[in-house]
Order: structure tokens, then sequence, then C-alpha cells
């Protein structure tokens, strides 16, 4: 766990979008002094500038800032002692090919009207991910408006988060399946909600662990963020939950939003989906988050699946071994290579994997016997999504091709995620 940086208290669902500034009106400004870590003192101006970017209330003159949420490093670029640009660094851990990596998430990027294009996020990406290196991140996430902005960093989109609408009524016509009870949850059930998302996490590439200071660490807490949360359980055994929160107002433009559904089978789905069904009288629909290709179309009678919002994902690799060496792997024996370019030229790596879900991760100097990657080539290939075959289509992956089979069967997994930051 990376010490440097801890998220607040429920971040990872309820953040500001992330991103605001881009390249576009590449004038000149005045170059910053100081990129240094904010203190208490800079409050009221980190205030002003997220009103800027963001929208929130402009604070007034004779109101106290609230203090920075815990945990968080931001970093600030001052011109002439003035904060002119910001960016949070938030301590995450996630889930990537079934284990648990240390990973930077990164929130509330700003750059004031006057200075962007200046080259500012640079400066603040270079002090943010290289004291996330030193932590032990192996790699970094984040919401982008402009993926572009974030490209020349290293990162690249590997998923959405999505919020889709299905109408209630087509959920209507499901059954809870005989023998599969629902109850709503209590603080006793809590633990086995937690394990429920672990198991579905821990398959999947990206989820966030949801452990520390971003997600509610007490039961109570937990239960009383949602309007509620339902369990699906046959013979005192926990199949899944549904937790759901619900929208004012009755008829066709009522909503319930459901933020998590996670079931161990389809049994659970079905009676989770029915008891949203079960809304049908009084709300017009049904709003899922969700990411990437959700199994539950797989299980709903109906091809009504709307997206009503996306959040692009995106993906930066910081430390090449231990993000190779830190996760699982086929239990397969094999060695292949390829290279990462970069501005400096390139690093070459070998992989070595020793039959038992293991491997080393060797670096060299740069190959050209082997493919090469941009670093953001490398990132998308990493999260399992991309295959080499459209990498090497957008001019990511470049080189001889003999190897692109086995680095298409070696990472893999789907990439999803739940949780906005």
């Amino acid at each position: 766990m990376m010490a440097w940086a801890q998220p607040r208290a429920g971040a990872g669902r309820r953040g500001v979008n992330p991103v605001a500034g881009d390249r576009r009106g590449e004038q000149d400004g005045p170059v910053p002094t100081e990129i240094r870590e904010l203190t208490a003192d800079d409050l009221r101006a980190a205030h002003a500038l997220s009103h800027e970017a963001f929208g929130p209330p402009r604070l007034a003159d004779d109101a106290e800032p609230g203090p920075y949420p815990p945990g968080r490093r931001i970093v600030g670029a001052f011109a002439d002692g003035r904060l002119v640009a910001k960016l949070s660094g938030i301590d995450h851990r996630a889930w990537w090919h079934g284990a648990e990596l240390a990973s930077l998430g990164i929130g509330g990027v700003t750059v004031a009207v006057e200075h962007r294009g200046a080259g500012l996020l640079a400066r603040l990406f270079e002090d943010a991910l290289g004291a996330a290196r030193e932590a032990g991140a192996a790699v970094s996430t984040l919401y982008p408006t402009a993926p572009a902005i974030y490209r020349g960093q290293g990162y690249e989109v590997v998923t959405d988060l999505l919020t889709v609408a299905v109408p209630t009524r087509a959920l209507a016509t499901l059954r809870v399946p005989e023998g599969v009870r629902l109850r709503r949850a209590e603080p006793a059930d809590v633990p086995a909600v937690r394990e429920v998302y672990r198991r579905w996490a821990s398959v999947h590439n990206g989820p966030l662990t949801r452990t520390g200071p971003a997600f509610p660490a007490g039961d109570a807490e937990l239960l009383a963020e949602p309007s509620g949360i339902t369990l699906a359980e046959r013979d005192g055994e926990l199949l899944g939950y549904c937790s759901f929160e619900r929208g004012t107002g009755y008829g066709p433009e009522a909503k319930v939003e459901v933020p998590d559904l996670m079931a161990s089978g389809p049994e659970g789905y079905l009676a989770l989906l029915a008891s949203l069904g079960s809304h049908s009288s009084v709300v017009g629909r049904i709003e899922i988050r969700t990411s990437g290709d959700d199994l539950v179309r797989l299980l709903a009678r109906t091809s009504d699946w709307q997206v009503v919002d996306r959040h692009p994902y995106m993906l930066a690799v910081l430390d090449v071994a231990a993000a190779c060496t830190g996760r699982r792997w086929p239990p397969v024996r094999a060695t292949v290579g390829w290279t990462v370019a970069d501005a400096a030229g390139g690093r070459g790596w070998t992989l070595e994997l020793d039959g038992e879900g293991g491997a080393s991760c060797t670096p060299g100097p740069r190959r050209e016997d082997v493919p090469t990657f941009s670093r953001r080539g490398f990132a998308a290939r990493y999260s399992g999504h991309w295959s080499c075959a459209s990498l090497r289509g957008a001019g990511l992956l470049t080189g001889p091709t003999g190897s692109d089979a086995l680095l298409d069967a070696v990472f893999t997994g789907e990439c999803h995620v739940r949780d906005y930051f």
C-alpha cells in the first residue's frame, strides 16, 4: 500500500469529473516558478480553481473552505505565487489479472484558462507519477474528459464506466428462481456482501479493491449509502446483491439507480433483476452502473439497453516489471520479449512464465527482433482489452508479428470498473 496518499471516504463512488482544460489554444503562459504539494494555506485558491473548472458553488468571502480530502496528495503549479494548475493523486489498490496491484488514481486535474497549453500538466504528472513509482505503484488510472491530453503520459482507454437504462416493464417478466429468497441486507450481512464483490472483482481486470479510506469501513456506513441493498440467497448462502437508490417521483420518467448488481451465478442475477422489475408499477426505468459487456445482457429478455452516461477509463503502466511480476499468469511455461518505446529510445523486456502462475520480467536494451509497443500501446495490451491486431492498426505496436498470438494469449481478461473517482 502506498503510504503517501489515501483516498477520502466515498471518493470512489461520487467524485467530480477529474479533467478540465486541454491543449487547444496553445498560447504561451508564464512558466511556473514552483511545483509543490498544496498546504492548508492554499485551500481558498484550490477551491477557486476547482470552481472555474468543475462548477461547484463559489466560496463566499466570509466562508472557510473545507479541508482537503484525507489522504490525497494534491500537487500544484504556481506562477508568480498564484496557483494556476493542480491535480490529485489517490492511493488505490486494484485487481489486475488475478492479483491486487498498488495503483495511483488521478483526479481533480485543473489548469487555469490563461495557462492551458503551457506544459503545466506534464510537470504535474512528472511529480505525481514519480512519487507514486517510488511508493510502489505499478499502474495508474484516471477518468478523462479528453483522452488525447493524457496519451502523452502513457495512458490509454481500456474500458468505459457506463450507466445503462433498461425499461422496468422488461424486467417485470422475470421471476425469482424457485428456492431463492430475497431480503434486505442488515449489518451482519455486510462481510458477505463485501466478499461477493471481492470474488467478482478478482476475476476481472481493473476493479478497485474497495479497501482503505476511499470506501466505508463500517458496516452501518456502507448500508446507509444507498436506499437499500437487496440480497438473493438460497439455504442461507448469499448468491448475490444489488444496491439501489430510489429516485424521486413516480411514473414513466421515474427511475431506480443501481450502483452494484453482482452475483455468483445466474440464479442470483435473475432473482435480483426480478426484484428490480417489481418497481414496474411506479418506475419507468432502471439505471444500472456497469462497464464493458455486462453478462446481465445474457440473462435479460430484452434488447433495450440504452447507454445514458459514459466515462472512459484510462490506464498507464508505471513500472513494467512490478506490473508483470505482481500479477498471476496462465500455468504455462513460455518466454516472450518486447520493447516499450519512449522519448529516450525505449527499453527491452523479457518475460519468462514459470508454469505455476508466476513470472520474471527482466529489462534490457531496446531490441529490434521483438515487437515494439508505445507506452500507451503497452498499457492497452496489459489491460487485456485491445488485441495486438488492433494496436497494430492504430500504430501503437510495430515490428515483428511472430509473438502476437502469445502476447494476446497471456495478456487476456475482461476489463471492468464500477467506481468513479
